[in-house]
């Protein structure tokens, strides 16, 4: 018996070629399907090589019987030679190209060819997707001379738009075919064509697989983009350019050579076309050296062709040049490839960084002004616009920190906003409501709104339908690190759309960060186990009034078991009040009874003092790993009762072996409770705020559970306890001494004077709803007095105090270890103090931060004199505003700026003085060596 792999052989010789000639061709035809019908053995091989090769018309007919011919009616009177003219009366002629749609449904989608290994479709019409197949791997897109229309023809639109919208399908058709090696291009024309085959996020080219590339194109595109476009292709080997004939000469080739990158693996480059132009190519392609012998050969070069009228600079013809000087021998080693980058990429991102300024310190008040924040985003624009080595690095910083509505926004081309009409008016400032009655056709829009209308959110008026669409925004949601979604509200129908792409994966995978401040489980979209720190606040003022926003917050608080279950490296949680112990048993997990995120280093929560009683203190206490705890407490009545204070459990609550730093935020009973029940031995830094309403009647009430929560603080921290922050709102007792010359502590705070390792103090009385809040007033407390308790403070904050010259006078005689000083205001009460008038001291403050100057601009030069001479070693870079926004914002600048002015002369005082040490050290070493040398001699 013959093998198998002979008969595949032998037939294999039959197989025709479109190369041969039409008669040789039907002859193999012929042959092969002859030995089709031979036998069953021969008849699958003869099959395979028989239709291996095929044109689709050829094809076509003859599987498809019912395929037939249409004559299509010429449009004007044109007489064309060899072609019946059509009838006048034939007006219903249909010429569109209905078939291949036809068949295309029986695919169900599918390629009509799946085997398909090479294609050439020389034909501008949008078909060629029913015969694209994922095993192509080589592609010809010739065009075909038929497609170029006489000019005695008239030119249709329909012809020019089928003609434009192939040109833009062929870069998603050559993305979309991962075994592509070998492509063959028409001219696409224009620049603008080219465009896409770049739109990759690393702004290569769409198909990186391609070896081969032959195109034809004009002298301008070329240079314009396309050029630029196939110098991304990273394993391109053989390179073929036919320079469309245009007239060079009437636009000299200006290139931007740094947007064409090193072809360094091309072996074979052919260029034809007029010299002129094959050298201005050359000129700029860098590539090996060898490559260009071909084209050297292939080109006409006349030295004389220097001459012409429009003459060429001589460099544009060196490749030439040297090629033919050398007799076309290659050199092996050019350096084709760019040099590598001499800064590395993390320092230069670390630069970027710097242009960042994080988000959130828009809210923070002499932080970061609005107009710093939009020129850093802009500079960190042009930079990822600049070259693609920034373009990710810029980008990365860019879109680092978001806000998901402004994201959404910026990237969903889609998006929204909806104005919704508010049905009554719900209080006095509420301007914006309407009165419920004003059109009752109108239930929901709100027509003619300011352009600061409250009442709004974003939606999607349906599905993402455009890939483009989903691949940006999971191209952009992948730089970013913290999302924020507190203000606007985003309809959930968003969500929906999102997921419907992202197929249940998270829709931002590498955020870092996460602040969620609105009641909806749809933060299920964007929940992902890289995130390390989470913020959930579900209380939003009038909001709780309203049935759906309650469910909304009661499921929210159900799946937080869920979202904890899905955060494995959450390290930072904050959550607000989940209101019942009901919501807290789930965080157990069973059967160890710890919190499900045994993680977590940092946990914020406020909650009420029934909750946290029966359950919320005791599950907080599992957390092993727990090292900073806050926690505000909400009461739910307006006049405080000691009857309501629960009894706490302490035989549940475990103790914080780990814990450091403790906030306590609520009534003085509840604190002091809770700070009984927390065991933390090696408690570094508390902070305790107290708050109280105007009209409450409890002094006797504050004081003792002062004096407790104090006491507890000697019995247990003395020794461990660094730093102490203390604010009291609507203080009932006095505390601390307004002057050096009272006597002292109250009985209250005396359990403060036993906590000698304290280095560093921030105490705040003041009477007011906010310490924001212009008219609120503050207790005078005595800084020396403080100093003389505690001599081991580093730094002391008093921000509702004031100081005066005789305070800082003796805050320099103490001759404490003080490093740091911050106060509200500064009296410039003395008309003239000298710097001579007082000794000049040695003290070791270097920051003093002060926020308003009661002093004309006449006593800056003897405020900065006399602040030198007590504080000599002064930081200026240190002694910053604090940030607050109590006064007006004008106010505000105004200190700013005298407080600018204060430390700019102390500087100069400092540089002066520095000066003149070292010229004193430098004529003292002088007048020594003089002494040396007569001592020699």
């Amino acid at each position: 018996m013959i093998p198998f792999e002979l008969l595949d052989a032998i037939i294999r010789l039959l197989l025709p070629r479109h190369k041969v000639c039409p008669a040789e061709m039907r002859a193999a035809r012929t042959t092969l399907a002859s030995c089709a019908q031979t036998c069953q053995t021969l008849h699958e091989l003869a099959i395979k090589y028989l239709w291996q090769e095929q044109d689709l018309i050829g094809i076509c007919k003859a599987v498809l019987p019912t395929l037939a011919v249409g004559r299509v009616k010429w449009p004007g009177q044109i007489e064309v030679q060899g072609v019946e003219e059509a009838d006048s009366d034939d007006d219903a002629s249909d010429d569109g190209n209905i078939y291949s749609a036809r068949v295309y449904q029986h695919a169900c989608g599918k390629p009509l060819f799946p085997e398909l290994r090479e294609l050439v479709w020389e034909h501008a019409t949008p078909e060629l997707l029913s015969v694209i197949s994922p095993s192509i791997r080589i592609l010809s897109l010739p065009g075909s001379p038929e497609e170029e229309e006489d000019a005695s023809l008239q030119r249709k639109f329909a012809c020019d738009m089928r003609r434009h919208a192939f040109k833009q399908l062929i870069p998603a058709v050559v993305q979309g075919l991962p075994d592509l090696e070998e492509v063959v291009l028409r001219s696409f024309g224009h620049k603008s064509f080219w465009f896409p085959f770049t739109s990759t996020p690393n702004s290569g080219f769409v198909n990186q697989n391609i070896r081969i590339l032959h195109m034809s194109e004009s002298s301008r595109t070329l240079m314009k983009a396309a050029l630029a476009a196939v110098s991304t292709i990273q394993n391109l080997s053989e390179l073929a350019i036919d320079v469309l004939r245009t007239d060079i000469d009437t636009e000299p080739a200006r290139l931007p050579t740094s947007s064409i990158s090193p072809f360094i693996k091309l072996v074979q480059l052919s260029v034809k076309g007029p010299t002129t132009a094959v050298a201005a190519l050359v000129n700029v392609i860098d590539a090996p050296f060898d490559v260009f012998e071909s084209v050297a050969r292939a080109t006409p070069f006349l030295l004389n062709s220097l001459l012409a009228p429009l003459r060429r600079p001589l460099s544009l013809y060196i490749v030439f040049l040297t090629v033919h000087q050398r007799n076309i021998l290659p050199t092996i080693d050019m350096p084709a490839a760019t040099p590598p980058p001499t800064i590395p990429l993390d320092v230069v991102e670390e630069i970027l960084c710097r242009l960042s300024p994080e988000t959130s310190d828009e809210h923070r008040p002499g932080n970061h002004p609005g107009k710093e924040i939009k020129a850093a985003r802009a500079a960190l624009a042009r930079c990822a616009r600049a070259c693609r080595a920034l373009r990710e690095l810029a980008a990365r910083v860019l879109w680092r920190e978001q806000d998901l509505s402004d994201f959404c926004g910026a990237v969903l081309l889609h998006s929204n906003l909806g104005f919704v009409k508010w049905p009554t008016r719900m209080g006095f400032g509420d301007v914006f409501a309407g009165d419920g009655g004003d059109d009752d056709t109108n239930a929901d829009m709100a027509v003619g709104v300011a352009s600061n209308y409250p009442y709004t959110y974003y939606y999607l008026p349906g599905p993402i339908v455009s890939a483009d669409e989903w691949a940006r925004f999971a191209h952009y949601a992948s730089f970013v690190r913290v999302l924020h979604h507190r203000s606007h509200t985003i309809d959930s129908s968003v969500f929906a759309f999102l997921q419907q792409h992202a197929r249940g994966k998270p829709l931002f995978p590498g955020v870092r960060e996460l602040t969620w401040a609105h009641a909806t489980p749809d933060i299920l979209s964007v929940i992902s186990p890289s995130i390390r720190i989470l913020r959930l606040y579900w209380d939003r003022g009038t909001e709780v009034r309203e049935y759906w926003y309650r469910v909304r917050r009661h499921a929210l608080k159900q799946l937080l078991p869920t979202i904890l279950r899905e955060l494995p490296e959450l390290e930072e949680l904050h959550f607000g009040s989940l209101g019942h112990e009901a919501f807290w048993d789930p965080l157990k997990s069973v059967p160890s009874g710890h919190v499900l995120s045994q993680n977590v280093h940092i946990l914020h929560i406020s909650d009420s003092c029934r909750a946290l009683a029966r359950a919320g203190l005791s599950i907080i206490s599992t957390l092993t790993e727990l090292v900073e705890l806050k926690i505000a407490v909400i009461d739910g009545v307006t006049v405080f009762d000691p009857q309501l204070n629960h009894v706490w459990d302490a035989s549940s609550i475990r103790t914080f072996a780990n814990l450091r730093r403790l906030r306590l935020d609520g009534r003085t009973t509840t604190v002091a409770a809770l700070l009984n029940a927390i065991v933390a031995p090696k408690l570094e830094d508390f902070e305790l705020t107290c708050r109280r309403n105007e009209e409450d009647e409890t002094a006797v009430v504050d004081g003792g559970a002062l004096y407790a929560a104090f006491d507890l603080l000697r019995r247990r921290h003395a020794a461990s306890l660094r730093i102490f922050k203390f604010h009291f709102q609507y203080p009932s007792i006095e505390l601390f001494p307004s002057s050096a010359t009272e006597p002292g502590f109250s009985t209250t705070a005396t359990p403060l004077l036993k906590l000698r390792h304290l280095e560093h103090v921030e105490i705040l009385l003041y009477y007011g709803q906010s310490i924001e809040l212009e008219h609120t007033s503050y207790v005078p407390i005595s800084a020396c007095a403080l100093l003389a308790a505690w001599p081991s403070l580093h730094t002391l904050s008093l921000p509702g105090s004031e100081l005066f010259p005789n305070m800082l006078q003796d805050i320099a005689r103490a001759g404490t270890k003080l490093h740091s000083l911050t106060a509200q205001e500064f009296y410039w009460m003395v008309p003239r103090l000298l710097a001579d008038d007082f000794p000049r001291l040695d003290t070791a403050l270097r920051q003093l931060r002060i926020e308003t100057y009661d002093v004309g601009t006449s006593g800056i030069d003897e405020i900065s004199r006399f602040l030198d001479s007590l504080f000599p070693h002064l930081d200026i870079e240190l002694c910053s505003v604090p940030c607050r926004t109590r006064d007006p914002p004008a106010a505000t600048e105004i200190e700013a700026i005298n407080h600018h002015d204060v430390m700019k002369a102390v500087k100069e005082l400092q540089l002066a003085r520095h000066i003149g040490t070292q010229y004193f050290l430098t004529r003292t070493r002088s007048v020594c060596c003089t002494q040396r040398l007569m001592e020699m001699y």
